[in-house]
């Protein structure tokens, strides 16, 4: 059995999950990975340059714990306003349907 923040291990001292994607991994060539993703950056420029700003943005310590509940709370707005939506159309048809039977 585990405590609190110690990970399962297996005799080799190593997580299960590392092992499951170790072995994923093993067949995978770098350099044709190198490739799909020159051949990516070629077809789709913009995605790429907009990735690749992500990623820097996120490694350069840009989201601080503020900006991201920022970003959480319009999200989780957006979100709770679609579903409130959904629901009442769904609601609402229920009921125009109930009145036809």
């Amino acid at each position: 059995m585990t405590t609190h923040g110690e990970a399962e291990r297996t005799e080799s001292g190593s997580d299960p999950g590392e092992q499951a994607l170790a072995g994923e991994l093993e067949g995978v060539d770098p350099g044709e990975l190198a490739r799909a993703a020159a051949r990516f950056a070629q077809e789709n420029p913009h995605t790429a340059l907009a990735g690749a700003f992500a990623v820097g943005f996120l490694l350069g310590g840009g989201l601080t714990p503020r900006l991201l509940f920022s970003l959480a709370a319009f999200a989780g707005r957006k979100y709770a306003a679609q579903a409130v939506r959904e629901a009442l159309a769904d609601a609402a048809l229920g009921e125009v349907e109930a009145t036809r039977a």
